[in-house]
C-alpha cells in the first residue's frame, strides 16, 4: 500500500512537471511567435520609410534639377537683355544731354 502511495504521488509529480514542462514550452512559443510577428511588422515599417524617403529624395532632386534649369534660363534671358539695355541708357542719356540742340522732355523721354 505505502508503495502504491509512493507510484501514485510519484506519478502525479510527473504529470505536474510534464504539465508544467508543457505549459512553459506553449508560453515560449507564444512568446516566440509574438516577437517574431512585432520583427516583420517593423521590417515592413522601416522598408516603407525608406521607400518613401527614397521617393522623396528623387523628386526633391528633380525639383532642384527643373530650378537650377529655370535659374539658367532667367540668366540667359537677363543677360540677353542686357544690351539692349545699355544702347537704350546710352540713347536716352544722349538725348538728355544734347550740347546745342533743344532739350525734348516727350513720353519716351518721361517713361
Amino acid at each position: 500500500m505505502l508503495a502504491e502511495q509512493a507510484m501514485a504521488e510519484s506519478q502525479r509529480l510527473r504529470e505536474a512537471i510534464f504539465h508544467s514542462i508543457e505549459q512553459t514550452s506553449n508560453d515560449l512559443r507564444v512568446q516566440q511567435d509574438a516577437t517574431n510577428f512585432d520583427f516583420r511588422k517593423r521590417h515592413y515599417e522601416m522598408k516603407r520609410a525608406k521607400e518613401e524617403l527614397e521617393y522623396q529624395m528623387k523628386t526633391t532632386k528633380q525639383e532642384i534639377s527643373d530650378q537650377e534649369e529655370n535659374i539658367r534660363m532667367m540668366e540667359n534671358a537677363v543677360h540677353a537683355k542686357s544690351n539692349p539695355l545699355k544702347l537704350a541708357e546710352t540713347r536716352l542719356e544722349n538725348r538728355t544731354n544734347r550740347p546745342h540742340v533743344e532739350l525734348c522732355r516727350d513720353d519716351p523721354q518721361e517713361g
